[in-house]
């Protein structure tokens, strides 16, 4: 990077050595005018960022499903995964700036009718993955200019339990999917004080999925 910005300032220099002597006053201007044009741009693209440079994008997210029920995962146990979700996603914002996290005028309403048309779609038995993706991105997030849905499934079998975070990327146009597997409840829940609370590995690898997926896309 140090050698790119070196070649360009040589290459400037050389360049205005070699004319500027033989300008007029109004051409050295101009001269000087294109040369800080041709700098500002040279050192917008050695610093643009990849995806598309400040580009925002913005975030939002819905609460998990239960995959086992088929319906919207409504315990107070829901709500702390809600909790590592919400710690995910506000750290890849802190990470990136050009993360935009429940923006009001671009957040999908966490409201039953929102999980509903969530539920309907997911567990659709007649629609492929692609189709899947592209009615969530026109059903729930076009409406609110989202371009990354943040939402997950828990499954529960008695014998072992699966946290799946989930992004619908527009960026991406795919349904990017971060699965944990936990042996039993005692690994995913405990109680604190007498409070149901998420154990510390699963909140963090929850929040870290969550961080990857945005990261990701």
């Amino acid at each position: 990077m140090k050698r790119a910005v070196t070649y360009v300032v040589i290459n400037v220099v050389l360049v205005l050595a070699i004319v500027a002597p033989q300008a007029t006053s109004q051409d050295r201007c101009q001269i000087d005018q294109g040369i800080r044009d041709l700098m500002n741009d040279t050192f917008g693209r050695i610093t643009q960022t990849p995806g598309g440079g400040t580009k925002k994008v913005y975030v939002s997210n819905l609460s998990f499903l239960d995959g086992v029920s088929k319906m919207q995962f409504l315990t107070e146990e829901g709500k702390l995964i809600d909790e590592a979700v919400a710690d995910g996603m506000k750290e890849a914002a802190d990470t990136d700036p050009n993360i935009i996290v429940n923006d009001p005028q671009h957040t999908i309403p966490n409201t039953q009718e929102s999980i509903d048309k969530l539920i309907d779609i997911w567990f659709h038995p007649k629609l492929s993955q692609d189709e899947k993706y592209a009615q969530a991105v026109s059903d729930l997030m076009a409406p609110y200019s989202v371009d990354i849905l943040v939402t997950g499934m828990i499954i529960d079998t008695g014998t072992a339990i699966q946290v799946s975070p989930m992004g619908v990327s527009q960026p991406d146009k795919k349904i990017v999917t971060k699965n944990l597997r936990y042996a039993n409840r005692a690994e995913l829940f405990q109680e604190v004080d007498g409070d149901p609370a998420l154990t510390q590995k699963a909140h963090e690898e929850i929040r870290k999925a969550v961080k990857d997926i945005l990261a990701d896309s």
